[in-house]
C-alpha cells in the first residue's frame, strides 16, 4: 500500500480560567492587532456563550469553547516558514496580558489517503499493518473499524497519537476514505505569578518546531516509511 499525505494541520491550545467563548469575534482579532485588518472571512462565523468559530481565507481557523481556544492552520503546500499559527497565539497572549492561562497544547494532525486501492484501503492498513491477525479481527459484515491511542514518553515530555479512520470532506475533491494522525503534546505552565506564567508559556509556544518535527518523524517515518520525514 501507498500511503499519501493529503493534508496536515497544526493546532495550538490555550485552556484559560473562566474564558468565554463569546469574547471571541473578527472584530477583536482584527483590531487587536491578532490577524492582519484585511483578513478575510471564509464563511459567517459562529458566535455563541458556548462555541465561537472563525475561519479565514489564509487557512488560520480559531475554535473557543468554554475554557480553552484552539488556533489551527492548514499546512497543505505550505513551507515552514510560512507557518502563522504559532505568532498568532504570541499575539494573542500581548492582547490579553491578565487572562490566567493553565494549560497549553501543541497538536500536530495529518490525513493520509491510499489513492486507487479502493474504498477498504484505510481499513486494511490499519487491519494489516498496524495490528497483529488473529480471528477477532474477522466478526461482523463489514470490514473492521478501528482506533488506535498511543502514549510515548520522549525525552522528559509525553506524546499522545491517535489513529482512525475517517472520511475526508473537502469542497474541491470527492469524499474519500482516510486515516488521521492525531498528534498531542501536553504541556503544565510553570510559574506563581501571571508574568512568570506568561514566560513560560512564551517559551512552550516556541517548542512548536521541535514537537513538529517529532511529529513527522513518527508518523511520516515509522508509521508511513516516507523518505522525507520532515517535508511538507
Amino acid at each position: 500500500m501507498t500511503p499519501t499525505i493529503d493534508m496536515q494541520e497544526l493546532s495550538l491550545v490555550l485552556a484559560i480560567e473562566d474564558y468565554k467563548p463569546i469574547l471571541l469575534n473578527p472584530d477583536f482579532l482584527k483590531y487587536g492587532g491578532i490577524v492582519p485588518r484585511d483578513s478575510e472571512l471564509v464563511q459567517e462565523p459562529i458566535l455563541t456563550e458556548q462555541m465561537s468559530q472563525i475561519s479565514f481565507t489564509n487557512s488560520l481557523n480559531f475554535l473557543a469553547e468554554p475554557g480553552r481556544i484552539i488556533f489551527s492552520q492548514y499546512l497543505e503546500g505550505t513551507d515552514s516558514k510560512d507557518i502563522k499559527v504559532p505568532d498568532v497565539v504570541h499575539k494573542y497572549l500581548k492582547a490579553l496580558p491578565y487572562a490566567r492561562y493553565l494549560g497549553f497544547a501543541i497538536n500536530p494532525g495529518s490525513y493520509v489517503t491510499f489513492e486507487g486501492e479502493g474504498e477498504d484501503a484505510a481499513s486494511n492498513y490499519i487491519k494489516n499493518t498496524l495490528l497483529a491477525p488473529g480471528a477477532w479481527r474477522e466478526l461482523g459484515q463489514k470490514s473492521l473499524a478501528a482506533t488506535m491511542s498511543l502514549t510515548y514518553d520522549l525525552d522528559g515530555r509525553q506524546f499522545r497519537l491517535n489513529v482512525s479512520q475517517v472520511k475526508l470532506q473537502r469542497s474541491d475533491r470527492p469524499d474519500r476514505r482516510a486515516i488521521a494522525f492525531e498528534g498531542h503534546f501536553p504541556y503544565v505552565i510553570a510559574g506563581n505569578k501571571i508574568s512568570e506564567r506568561h514566560q513560560n508559556l512564551k517559551q512552550l509556544i516556541d517548542n512548536w518546531q521541535a514537537d513538529l518535527k517529532t511529529y513527522r518523524d513518527i508518523v511520516n517515518r515509522r508509521f508511513l516509511n516516507l523518505e522525507a520525514p520532515g517535508d511538507l
